[in-house]
């Protein structure tokens, strides 16, 4: 939910308006030194995470990886409006950069995390190769949004053939 993950007071001022809103009661604190949705790729070394009684929860957060030019562009469209539910650090647009450093981040939590991976089968596959090669001790199950031209694997797994938008 929107509200799992709350920014520092201090930390407001560079946010993007739509984090600004995401508040709630889980006392899982990021704090950053800058904004982490702009032209500029994030650094995932300048997010520190604090948690609270979180571990004890049944919080299962989602993680969302988007590849923009996947299907005619459908994915600009899909981290748009993910960006209006989801915090930031729930979202990772990979024309800007990889999985490797947000799937490390998200190991750091200790939580047990979903993910989505919003593409073709390219990107699918891109996702599961960074996911085996950093051996993560909780292997979060994965969900396809199949916005790829051929869309073969999701069709095969039952997650349909595309996505209509």
């Amino acid at each position: 939910p929107p509200g799992s993950v709350i920014k520092n007071v201090s930390a407001e001022e560079g946010m993007p308006p739509s984090d600004r809103k995401k508040t709630g009661r889980l006392e899982y604190i990021v704090s950053r030194l800058s904004r982490s949705i702009s032209s500029v790729p994030r650094s995932w070394d300048d997010l520190d995470i604090q948690q609270g009684p979180l571990q004890t929860m049944d919080c299962r957060p989602l993680l969302v990886f988007v590849n923009i030019r996947s299907g005619g562009q459908q994915g600009l469209k899909v981290l748009t409006e993910l960006q209006d539910c989801l915090h930031s650090v729930q979202i990772v647009d990979l024309q800007k950069e990889g999985p490797e450093a947000a799937l490390v981040w998200w190991k750091r939590t200790g939580l047990r995390y979903r993910i989505l991976v919003c593409g073709g089968d390219g990107t699918v596959g891109w996702i599961l190769s960074s996911m085996e090669q950093l051996e993560l001790d909780y292997v979060p199950p994965v969900a396809i949004l199949p916005l790829g031209t051929g869309n073969d694997l999701a069709r095969v797994t039952g997650w349909g053939g595309g996505f209509d938008g």
